[in-house]
Protein backbone atom coordinates (compact mmCIF):
# COMPACT_ATOMS: atom_id res chain seq x y z
CA UNK A 1 0.00 0.00 0.00
CA UNK A 2 1.49 3.34 -0.64
CA UNK A 3 -0.54 6.78 0.38
CA UNK A 4 1.47 9.81 -0.34
CA UNK A 5 1.70 13.43 -1.18
CA UNK A 6 4.56 15.44 -3.24
CA UNK A 7 4.93 18.62 -4.73
CA UNK A 8 4.00 18.40 -8.39
CA UNK A 9 7.84 20.27 -9.13
CA UNK A 10 9.63 17.18 -7.55
CA UNK A 11 7.45 14.34 -8.83
CA UNK A 12 8.09 15.89 -12.38
CA UNK A 13 11.83 15.98 -11.90
CA UNK A 14 11.84 12.85 -10.50
CA UNK A 15 10.30 11.03 -13.93
CA UNK A 16 12.62 13.18 -16.15
CA UNK A 17 15.91 11.73 -14.69
CA UNK A 18 14.39 8.55 -14.72
CA UNK A 19 12.83 9.50 -18.46
CA UNK A 20 16.32 10.60 -19.84
CA UNK A 21 17.47 6.56 -19.69
CA UNK A 22 14.40 4.09 -19.09
CA UNK A 23 10.75 3.90 -20.61
CA UNK A 24 9.89 1.71 -17.87
CA UNK A 25 11.01 0.77 -14.14
CA UNK A 26 10.14 -1.34 -10.87
CA UNK A 27 9.39 0.98 -7.85
CA UNK A 28 10.28 -0.62 -4.64
CA UNK A 29 8.41 0.87 -1.97
CA UNK A 30 9.44 0.93 1.51
CA UNK A 31 8.57 2.60 5.02
CA UNK A 32 11.76 5.10 3.81
CA UNK A 33 10.68 6.09 0.71
CA UNK A 34 10.66 5.09 -2.74
CA UNK A 35 13.88 3.36 -4.82
CA UNK A 36 14.54 2.49 -8.04
CA UNK A 37 17.64 0.81 -10.38
CA UNK A 38 16.60 0.25 -13.82
CA UNK A 39 19.15 -0.24 -16.76
CA UNK A 40 18.75 0.97 -20.33
CA UNK A 41 18.00 -1.24 -23.20
CA UNK A 42 21.54 -1.35 -24.58
CA UNK A 43 22.76 -2.67 -21.00
CA UNK A 44 25.43 0.77 -21.25
CA UNK A 45 24.11 3.06 -18.62
CA UNK A 46 22.18 2.64 -15.15
CA UNK A 47 19.72 4.75 -12.98
CA UNK A 48 19.39 4.44 -9.34
CA UNK A 49 17.38 6.90 -7.57
CA UNK A 50 16.65 7.01 -3.61
CA UNK A 51 13.52 9.29 -2.96
CA UNK A 52 13.51 9.40 1.03
CA UNK A 53 10.05 10.07 2.99
CA UNK A 54 10.93 13.42 3.44
CA UNK A 55 10.63 14.24 0.15
CA UNK A 56 6.91 14.00 0.72
CA UNK A 57 4.77 16.40 2.57
CA UNK A 58 2.77 13.36 3.84
CA UNK A 59 4.10 9.32 3.22
CA UNK A 60 2.59 6.07 4.57
CA UNK A 61 4.09 2.89 2.91
CA UNK A 62 4.29 -0.79 3.34
CA UNK A 63 6.73 -2.95 1.74
CA UNK A 64 5.64 -3.38 -1.87
CA UNK A 65 7.04 -2.89 -5.87
CA UNK A 66 5.08 -0.99 -8.55
CA UNK A 67 5.90 -1.79 -12.34
CA UNK A 68 6.13 2.24 -13.87
CA UNK A 69 5.91 3.02 -17.45
CA UNK A 70 7.52 6.33 -17.59
CA UNK A 71 6.14 7.75 -20.83
CA UNK A 72 2.67 6.63 -19.76
CA UNK A 73 3.76 8.60 -16.25
CA UNK A 74 5.05 11.78 -18.03
CA UNK A 75 1.54 12.02 -19.60
CA UNK A 76 -0.21 11.99 -16.80
CA UNK A 77 1.88 14.55 -14.84
CA UNK A 78 2.67 16.68 -18.35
Amino acid sequence: MLKAAIDTDTFRETIDVIAALVTECRMHVGEDGLKTRAVDTANVAMISLDLSREAFSSFVATGCELGIDITKMKNVIG
